[in-house]
């Protein structure tokens, strides 16, 4: 399988959209934090490296809540469920939203199927980590 090398007209077009998905979201909290969420994670793959970052997204999100938050990334269902845990999934469900617009088969059930591929690509995923963050802080409030 070949990975695309995106433009940053269609990272940021990707990044976006998914904001833009996430403020169909109904909680006023589980926006807020994917709002920091975005800061947060984005700071800690930067300084200690997308694994490090994606396990410990990973972790607080749980495995239900990613698959779930992924199929709501992709308009198949709703989100129930913890807020915080939730934001922690829809970024997570973020991540391997890009690496399968890339062309990197992802499956979100094995975490370390998710750090090889997010290892392999962590310079193209810092580049959409960045995308995400400005396009949450500027489409999401902070109250």
């Amino acid at each position: 399988m070949r990975v695309r090398i995106p433009s940053q007209d269609e990272v940021a077009k990707l990044a976006i959209g998914i904001v833009e998905r996430v403020k169909e979201v109904g909680s006023d909290d589980l926006r807020r934090g994917f709002r920091s969420r975005t800061r947060d994670m984005f700071e800690t793959g930067y300084y200690h490296g997308v694994t490090l970052m994606l396990s410990f997204a990973y972790a607080k999100a749980g495995v239900k809540n990613v698959s779930d938050a992924l199929n709501f990334l992709v308009g198949k269902r709703g989100l129930k469920g913890d807020n915080v845990a939730l934001s922690y999934a829809l970024y997570v469900a973020s991540i391997a939203r890009f690496l399968e617009d890339i062309g990197v088969r992802v499956n979100v059930k094995d975490l370390f199927n998710m750090l090889e591929n997010a290892k392999s690509h962590e310079f193209l995923l810092l580049t959409f980590m960045r995308w995400l963050k400005m396009a949450a802080e500027a489409e999401i409030e902070e109250s």
